[in-house]
């Protein structure tokens, strides 16, 4: 049986704006959607409906960490243009190989802050991809 190819997230970096975003914990990727339309007719087999692919919609993603206040080309560089409704362009690489890569446009949706009385302070956000992302490996 041959080895598997598996990696470890370890290492895996998210920039926005070209900027990297300090601490992360967890990267998603984007879950891009694409509308069904149907084109089911009298002339369908066998009585089954047919669809075809309409636009895709390229999705949401999300990013959580600790909270670095002093992440000012990071963290709250995504604060202010999350609260200027800016949309920049942002990277995800996986792992420390640098050999896959997703690229997009897109804005902060959703920007959370949190922190508990026993625990770390809390960084997350959710951004809307705008257009198509690239993957590359």
């Amino acid at each position: 049986m041959a080895a598997s190819a598996a990696f470890a997230g370890i290492g895996t970096k998210f920039t926005w704006n070209s900027k990297p975003i300090a601490e992360l914990t967890s990267i998603g990727t984007p879950s891009s959607d694409a509308q069904e339309i149907e084109v089911t007719s009298f002339d369908s087999d066998d009585s089954y409906r047919e669809f075809i692919m309409g636009v895709i919609d390229g999705g949401t993603f999300d990013i959580e960490g600790n909270f670095i206040p002093t992440d000012t080309d990071g963290q709250i560089a995504m604060i202010a243009d999350h609260q200027a409704r800016t949309k920049v362009t942002w990277l995800i690489t996986f792992a420390d190989t640098g050999e896959f890569t997703v690229t997009g446009s897109g804005y902060c949706k959703t920007l959370t802050l949190g922190a508990t009385y026993d625990g770390k302070a809390t960084f997350r956000a959710t951004i809307r991809v705008t257009g198509k992302a690239t993957y590359t490996a």
